[in-house]
This record gives structure tokens, C-alpha cells and sequence, in this order.
């Protein structure tokens, strides 16, 4: 059997695959772990050995994770005398062709193509031998049974037919033997003094040869460790040269990472300083904006305030216009009172006193008004005190009281009916006792409180009831309490707290305003005075009044009263005259004062309202000089543009740095370490151990080792010439004394010796020409191996040995099965998966003609991660998987 091609598809992790096998020589199938190599005989035995219809565990492990596909094989098979293309798909739309490419051209499917197959098999390939010649991935190390192959046993069988025929036999013969054997063993078979003698010597030259040997070995030994000293030192060069240039990519990374994280750190950076300049650009303009409009408010108060102060001013300069005439008019009347004064110069003292009187009353009028103005003043107060607990906030407070009120009334009157009469002509009704026409063609509309009886004059009686909800009279009930509560809080008319409110509020508006009066009207009477200067003048004109009173008896009086009749007549027209200027001045005064007040507080808030236009418009000039409102606005632009370009530089970044994946290429520079330290100590210890054994050598070659050998080798030989052949003489007279009694069981151990012959032949091409290997002839197994004079079983070998045996073992067995070499078909393909991976270099290359040997008879199929355990292979096809 040969397998040409197979192709994979969807089987665990491989998606498509194909391999072509060479028809001659070795075929290595290189890849990577968990590529995909054990798929190649695991997708070979499930194709042989499962239908497409399979559910078995393994088939469905074969699906692909994450891949609703079934996994498909189809193989290129030459069997004895047919070549066919076998493929099948199992799970996923399932199928199994077969196409016969010769002898004849023939398709068959499904259970057909199964049968097909299964019957070729059975018929023409040695399923036993097909398991034995396997090795597959993962396999405790061992040796593969062979005893139940077939195909083994008759080759075996055809190797020893020469040699199984049985001798005739007789008793002359017998005499001989027997004659024979007396000559070299006493009659209680023990060896006679003469052939002992022969063997002593022989066993002495034999150790004085095997000493000299021994010497020669020590020699060759300490050669080939010098040898393999060498190989391994120039390979550990190799390897540290490997190791330095390994280095040198992987530093290359590293410092692409490093400048990558610089990088990324300074973008970080460039990120934080990009945000915090966009903040304080963006509380820059935000600085700005309040700014403009603050200067923005304050223009508009200066100009409203000196629209106001113009106003004013105009009012008060009618207002001085108005005194001025009055005043003149006043000037007027004093020249004329002084003319009169004049005229009653004999009256002088009753004219002062006059004016004493004149002026007691003016302090007097303006200490009323002082202290009237006072009275008023207190009662406003009184009204501020009274009304404290209500505030504009009262208003909100009462008006969301009464609102939920009326929306509970709302939603109580909602739920109640409504009656709608609207008569065609005059109707008189009676609505629960209230009696009323309603014109025809006109309309009335009631809300139904309770129940109510309507009567439609004579027509109808209807009585309306109105349902009753718990929730909205509830409502009702709280809103209500509510209401009461605020009312209760601020004093307010219980059957009308609105008006109360407004009209409390107005109250409270007004006492202000009448302070404002007040005040003004207060200044006014006080004028320039103090309340207490005022007071004391009017007590002083009061004083002067009454010393006048005393003085009377010193007085003209008939004079006085000539001249006080005429002065009278002429003081009654002028103090008439002068009551209502004085009358109209005091409005006037009035009037001014106040307007003057207003002036003065306008003033103020206009110098205030100046002064804060001035520092506004001084700071928002500063801040433009600074940085103009256009350039802010770019500023702000360019800040979130860099924002922006720094962020995707971060990004950007971030992307490189994870795409140079620094923590693979740490590991991997400290992996890198650590075996550059390794084999630097490795090729330390083997440069001190070559120079050990380059004195050793120069010491044992100085000695003619040689010469002893050679002259021990001729006694050797000469006593070996004459102990051998009394032997064989002793030997053959032994023999045949048993020969007739023992030949079937020496021709059954004589079955197993061409195998053990191919295994010795093999195997001495790895472990040297002094390897000799036993096998057990029941079970085919290698029990045991001699090198160099020294026996150990098979389970005492070293892993690794015992590997290069079994493989040995597997190649010795392809072999003898398919004596025609390559041009035959017997037998099955060799297909070892990752084998010899305890085998050090020399054996590797000791391997590599063995496996030459077996690809001369049989088909060798090699998957591999390691290719270069496989170098020393001369026929092989290396197809990288």
C-alpha cells in the first residue's frame, strides 16, 4: 500500500490542506506545533475505518470551533493492484466517493465506496502490520507489536524455507555422533583436560588482546569525545552567533518599543497640557462674555440713569423757575412791607415785634410740619411692623394654595353633570327652588352639586345627582387645609385672603413710599436745621415775642396807631399777598426738595453706575489688549484642534504599541538571555574538557598501544584457529546428539532469526558494529541489547534508546515485508509522527542511513516540528506543511 496524495478540509484546526507524498525516498512534512501534522494519520484512519454517517466521539471532536463545516479527507491510494481516490465528509452534508483510476475506470458512493473499500483492505492489506508501522504523536515510548502481521510471518517464513528440512537418521550415524563426542567430553559431559587446556590459553591471550584493546578503546573513545567535543563546540558557536543576532532584532524591537512609549508618554503629556489650555482659554471666553455684557448692563444703566437725572433736572429747574417768580414776587411784597416799615418809624418797636410774631408763626408752621411729618413716619412704621411676615414671597405662596384649591374644584366639577336647557320659546323653570324664565332660543347650562330637582315648568320634573369620589374630595379637603394654613400663617381675610393680600401689600408699598415722603418732607421743615436748632429758634422768637409784650408801655401808641392803621391797611394787602406766595413757595419748596432728593439719589447711583461702567469697560480694554475677542475665538478653535490631534496622536500610538506586542518581545529577550548564558556555560565546560582531553590524547600517544594489540591479536588468532576448531568438532559432536529430539523447536526459533538478523543490521549502524540485540521469538520484541560487552534489558535502556530501538525495530519489519524494494506493493506506508526527540545529534546522523535502507522497500512518511533531526537523510522530500 501507497498513499500518494491526501487533502484535508475543516478537520480541527486545519481549514485546507494538501500534501503530496514522494513516491520515492523519505518524506518529511515540516510545520509548527499545533499546525496540523497528526491530522495527516488521524484524518488517514478515520477515512479507512468510519462512515460518512459516524456520529462517533471520534468524529465529532474532528469539527473546527466556530466553523459550521464538516471536516473532509480524500486520499490517493495505490493497494496491490488498484489505484483509487477515496474521499468522505462527515457531520455536514455527509458523502463518500470512490473513484478507481486503474486497473480500470470504475466510481462508486456512499455505502458502495465504503464497502468498496473496507473489502480491498481486508483483502489486500495487512492491518496488523498497517497499526505496527505507526507511530503516532503522543505515544508512550515502546515497542509496536508485529507478531500478529500476516505479511511478516510469510516473509519470514519464505527467509528460512532453505533451512527447515529435517535429516534423515540411522544408527551408524548416531554411532559416529556419539564416537565424536566422546572425544571431547567425559561420560558425565563435562569438557576433557586436553580441549581445557587449549581453552585456558586461549582465554589468556584473550584478556592480554582485550587489554590491549581495551587501552586502544580508551584511545577511540576519548577521540570521538574529542570529536564530538569539536562538532558540539562549532555548534555552540553557531548557536551563540544565532543567540547575537537574535539579539540584535529582538533589541531593534525593543528600542522601537522604548521610542514608542516615550512617545506615548509625551502624547499623554501633550494631552493634558492640550485640555488644560483648552479649559483656561475656554474660562477666558468665558471671562470675556460675562464681561461684554456686563459692560453691556452697565451702559444701559448709566444711559437709563441719565435719562432719568435729565427728567428730573428739567422738573427741577420748572420747579426753581417757578420759586424764583415766586420769590421775587415775595421781594416785592417785603419792599413794599418795608415802605410801610418805613412809614412807621415811630412804630418801630410794634413793627418788630411784628415780626417777632412773623416769625414765631414760620418756626412754628415748620415745626408742625416737622412733627407732623414725624407722626406719619411712626404710623408708617407701625404699618411695616405690623405686615412684617409678609414678603413677595407670600403672593407665590398664597396663589399656589388657591391654585390647588380650584384645580381640586376643578376635578370635582369635572365629575359633576351638567344640565343645558335651551328652550325654543320662553320657559320658566325652577333649578332646587331658584326660579328664573329663560328666553326661547337662548340657553342655560348648571353644574350638578349633590342632587338637584329641575322642573321644566308644566313639561317635566328632572332630578340630577351627582356621583361622589373619595380621592378628589379628599384632595379637596387637603388643598382647602392648605389654604386655611397659609392664611393662618400670614393674618390674611379668611372669606377673601387675595384682596386682604393685595391690599395688605399695597398698604405695605404705600408706608414705604410714605416714608420717602416723609423724609422729604421732614428735610424740608428742617431745611438747614437740626429737630433740636429748629426747636430752640422758634423758642427764642417766642422769647423776643414776649420781651416785646413788656415793652409796650414805651411805645407811641396814638402814633403807633395812626401809623399801624395805615401800616395795617397796607400789611393786610401785603400779608394777604404774601400769605399766598408763601403758601404757593411752600409747594414749591416742597416740590424742589423732593426733586432735589430724587437728583442727589439718582446722582449717586449714576456715579456708581459710571464707576462700575469704567471698571468694566477697563478690564474688558486690558483683556482685549491682551488678546483680542477674534483671536480668543481661534485660540478656543486652535486649543480644540489640538485636543483633537493630540488624542488621535495618542490613539495612533496606543495602536503601534499594542501592534509591537512589548510584552511578547520581553519575554522573548529574556528567553534569549537566559539561553545565551546557557550556552555560554555549555561551550565553556566543553572548551575546558577539550583541552583535558588534548593532553590525555598526546599522553596514550606517545605509548605503541598498536603493536601490543597486533602481537596479542596474532596469539589470539592462532590460539582462536585451533580452540575453534576443536570446538566446532566438540560442538557439532554435541549438536547432533540432539538434533532429531530438538529440530521442530529449532526451526520455530529459526522463523524469528531474519528479523533478528535485519534489526542486529540496522541497529548497528546506530549503536556501532559491537551491538548485538536479542529478540524474543514468541512476540518479536527486542529483549535485550550487548554493546561493547555489556547487557542491559530493554525496559533498562534510556528513553531515548529505547525510541531509536523501536523505530529501528519498525524500519527492520517494513523491510523484510517488501523484499521487491521500492518497485513492490506489499506491506503499508511507515508513518512516524514526531519520533526521535530523545536522540542527540550523532545518533540523528547515524539514523539518517537507516531510514535511506527502509525507503528502498517501503514508503516512509515523517511529520516533524524539528527538520533538522531528519538532515542526515540523503533520499528525503521535505514539503513544509
Amino acid at each position: 500500500m501507497r498513499i500518494h496524495r491526501i487533502t484535508i478540509k475543516n478537520f480541527r484546526g486545519v481549514i485546507d490542506n494538501t500534501v503530496e507524498f514522494a513516491t520515492q525516498g523519505v518524506t518529511v512534512l515540516v510545520g509548527p506545533n499545533e499546525i496540523g501534522k497528526s491530522s495527516i494519520p488521524e484524518g488517514l484512519d478515520v477515512l479507512l475505518r468510519y462512515f460518512h454517517d459516524s456520529k462517533r466521539s471520534e468524529i465529532t471532536d474532528l469539527k473546527p470551533v466556530g466553523n459550521d463545516a464538516g471536516p473532509e479527507v480524500e486520499t490517493d491510494i495505490s493497494l496491490g493492484k488498484y489505484r483509487f481516490v477515496y474521499a468522505k465528509r462527515w457531520l455536514k452534508n455527509p458523502m463518500t466517493t470512490l473513484t478507481f483510476t486503474e486497473p480500470t475506470h470504475q466510481q462508486l458512493t456512499g455505502r458502495d465506496a465504503h464497502d468498496k473499500v473496507i473489502e480491498l483492505l481486508d483483502s489486500h492489506l495487512d492491518r496488523p502490520l498497517f497499526d505496527a508501522l505507526r507511530y503516532v504523536q503522543g505515544t508512550a515510548v515502546g515497542q509496536h507489536g508485529i507478531a500478529k502481521s500476516t505479511s511478516l510471518m510469510a516473509a519470514l517464513d519464505q527467509a528460512t524455507s532453505s533451512h527447515s528440512a529435517e535429516p534423515d537418521g540411522g544408527t551408524a550415524l548416531i554411532d559416529a555422533i556419539e564416537t565424536e563426542y566422546e572425544r571431547y567430553f567425559t561420560p558425565g559431559g563435562k569438557v576433557k583436560v586436553e580441549r581445557a587446556q587449549v581453552g585456558e590459553r586461549l582465554v589468556a591471550a584473550r584478556a592480554s588482546l582485550e587489554s590491549s584493546e581495551q587501552s586502544l578503546r580508551g584511545l577511540e573513545v576519548l577521540g570521538a569525545e574529542f570529536a564530538s567535543l569539536v562538532e558540539r563546540i562549532k555548534k555552540a558557536e553557531d548557536r551563540l552567533g544565532t543567540c547575537r543576532f537574535e539579539r540584535v532584532e529582538i533589541d531593534e524591537k525593543l528600542s522601537e518599543i522604548a521610542d514608542i512609549e516615550r512617545d506615548l508618554a509625551e502624547a499623554a503629556a501633550d494631552c493634558r497640557l492640550a485640555e488644560s489650555e483648552l479649559a483656561g482659554i475656554l474660562r477666558d471666553q468665558s471671562t470675556r462674555t460675562a464681561l461684554i455684557n456686563a459692560e453691556r448692563t452697565a451702559n444701559d444703566d448709566v444711559n437709563r440713569l441719565e435719562a432719568q437725572y435729565a427728567g428730573v433736572g428739567e422738573t427741577l429747574s420748572l420747579a426753581d423757575a417757578a420759586l424764583t417768580g415766586v420769590l421775587e414776587e415775595i421781594v416785592r411784597c417785603e419792599q413794599a412791607n418795608q415802605t410801610a416799615l418805613d412809614a412807621e418809624a415811630a412804630a418801630n418797636l410794634e413793627l418788630q415785634r411784628r415780626d417777632a410774631h412773623v416769625t414765631v408763626g414760620l418756626l412754628g408752621r415748620r415745626l408742625k410740619d416737622f412733627n407732623q411729618a414725624d407722626e406719619l413716619r411712626v404710623a408708617a412704621t407701625r404699618v411695616l411692623q405690623v405686615n412684617d411676615a409678609i414678603t413677595t414671597k407670600t403672593r407665590g405662596a398664597l396663589d399656589q394654595a388657591l391654585t390647588r384649591v380650584t384645580q381640586a374644584e376643578a376635578v370635582r366639577t369635572a365629575g359633576q353633570p351638567t344640565v343645558i336647557v335651551e328652550p325654543k320659546s320662553d320657559l320658566a323653570v325652577d333649578v332646587d327652588g331658584l326660579k328664573e324664565t329663560i328666553v326661547g332660543g337662548g340657553s342655560k347650562r348648571w353644574t350638578v352639586d349633590g342632587t338637584w330637582t329641575v322642573a321644566l315648568g308644566v313639561i317635566a320634573k328632572v332630578t340630577v345627582s351627582a356621583p361622589t369620589d373619595d380621592n378628589v374630595e379628599e384632595e379637596l379637603a387637603i388643598a382647602h387645609a392648605n389654604l386655611t394654613r397659609v392664611v393662618d400663617k400670614y393674618g390674611l381675610d379668611v372669606k377673601d385672603p387675595r384682596s386682604d393680600l393685595e391690599s395688605r401689600l399695597a398698604e405695605i408699598a404705600a408706608a414705604k413710599q410714605d416714608i420717602i415722603h416723609v423724609d422729604a418732607r421732614r428735610d424740608a421743615a428742617l431745611f438747614d436745621l437740626t429737630p433740636e436748632q429748629l426747636k430752640a429758634k422758634y423758642e427764642n422768637a417766642k422769647a423776643l415775642v414776649a420781651g416785646f409784650e413788656d415793652s409796650e408801655a414805651s411805645l407811641d401808641v396814638e402814633a403807633a396807631k395812626a401809623v399801624l392803621a395805615e401800616a395795617t391797611a397796607a400789611r393786610s394787602e401785603i400779608a394777604q399777598t404774601l400769605g399766598r406766595i408763601t403758601a404757593q413757595r411752600r409747594g414749591l419748596d416742597e416740590h424742589a426738595n423732593s426733586q432735589r432728593i430724587e437728583l442727589s439719589r439718582l446722582s449717586g447711583e449714576h456715579a456708581h453706575a459710571q464707576q462700575a461702567l469704567q471698571r468694566t469697560t477697563d478690564l474688558l480694554s486690558r483683556a482685549r489688549v491682551a488678546r483680542s475677542d477674534v483671536d480668543l475665538s481661534a485660540a478656543v478653535d486652535s486649543s480644540k484642534e489640538a485636543l483633537v490631534e493630540a488624542n488621535e496622536h495618542q490613539q495612533a500610538l496606543q495602536v503601534r504599541r499594542d501592534a509591537a506586542s512589548p510584552e511578547v518581545v520581553r519575554a522573548a529577550a529574556s528567553n534569549l538571555e537566559a539561553r545565551e548564558r546557557r550556552v555560554l556555560n555549555e561551550l565553556d565546560a566543553d572548551r575546558t574538557r577539550r583541552e583535558q582531553l588534548t593532553g590525555e590524547l598526546r599522553a596514550l600517544g606517545s605509548k605503541d598501544l598498536q603493536a601490543d594489540f597486533d602481537r596479542f591479536q596474532g596469539e589470539v588468532d592462532t590460539f582462536t584457529r585451533e580452540y575453534e576448531s576443536l570446538e566446532r568438532r566438540a560442538r557439532a559432536a554435541q549438536l547432533l546428539r540432539n538434533t532429531f529430539n530438538r529440530h521442530r523447536e529449532t526451526a520455530r526459533a529459526n522463523r524469528a532469526r531474519p528479523y533478528a538478523d535485519e534489526v542486529n543490521r540496522l541497529g548497528r549502524f546506530v549503536f556501532g558494529p559491537t551491538a548485538h540485540f536479542v529478540i524474543n521469538s514468541s512476540d518479536f520484541t527486542v529483549t535485550s541489547r550487548t554493546m561493547d560487552g555489556t547487557t542491559v534489558s530493554f525496559d533498562q535502556m534510556s528513553t531515548g534508546a529505547k525510541e531509536q530501538m523501536s523505530v529501528v525495530a519498525t524500519l527492520a519489519c517494513a523491510i523484510l515485508v517488501n523484499p521487491e524494494s521500492r518497485d513492490g506493493d506489499a506491506g503499508a506506508p511507515v508513518i512516524l509522527d514526531d519520533v526521535l526527540g530523545f536522540a542527540d545529534p550523532t545518533r540523528l546522523r547515524l539514523l539518517g542511513p537507516v531510514f535511506a535502507e527502509a525507503a528502498r522497500s517501503a514508503q516512509v512518511i515523517l511529520l516533524t516540528a524539528s527538520p533538522e533531526r531528519y538532515e542526515s537523510i540523503g533520499a528525503a522530500t521535505f514539503i513544509h506543511f
